[in-house]
């Protein structure tokens, strides 16, 4: 339903969080009113990690040099290659044949229209890998297509697991 870290958008990463915000963060608490940068925060954390480095203990895609943003290329593409599905799948991609099902859908009116971008982008990949698929976009937003009464998940998310989930007793001898 919706995901995000598909793949690469249209809007160069130095423009998503408040990096120079970030930067300047003695902890999350700080970035309280910063739901983007706080979860640029987490991605850095698990694909930049950094010991030395207080108090995120990791490095940025956009680093500070003299009180300026630089754009760091190889924590980018450490970055890119470990957090987005798009780029697991030329390592992974032909594991994915072996599902017996793969669904995902995203909404057309995604406030981050990267969201979007990356989810097409992600079905496109996995048609060149020969993986079967459903993949849909829908008019509308998550936040008010998902759970409302018949909304998304009712209705195509539980119709999708019935279909596709395996309900035989397993024999764990």
């Amino acid at each position: 339903m919706n995901p995000v870290g598909t793949g690469t958008g249209l809007l160069p990463i130095e423009h998503y969080p408040n990096w120079r915000k970030m930067h300047g963060a003695k902890s999350l608490a700080d970035l309280h009113d910063e739901p983007i940068s706080q979860i640029f925060v987490a991605i850095s954390q698990a694909f930049l990690p950094n010991p030395d480095r207080p108090p995120f203990y990791c490095n940025f895609v956009m680093e500070m040099e003299k009180d300026q943003l630089v754009y760091h290329a190889a924590n980018a593409q450490q970055l890119i290659t470990g957090f987005l599905v798009h780029h697991q799948l030329d390592k992974y991609g032909k594991n994915l044949k072996q599902l017996k099902a793969l669904g995902f859908d995203w909404s057309r009116y995604d406030p981050i229209q990267d969201h979007v971008y990356g989810s097409e982008a992600l079905s496109r990949k996995l048609d060149s890998f020969g993986v079967e698929h459903e993949a849909e976009e829908y008019r509308g937003v998550y936040w008010n297509e998902n759970w409302k009464d018949h909304g998304r998940f009712y209705s195509r998310v539980l119709p999708f697991l019935s279909r596709n989930l395996l309900f035989d007793k397993i024999n764990l001898e």
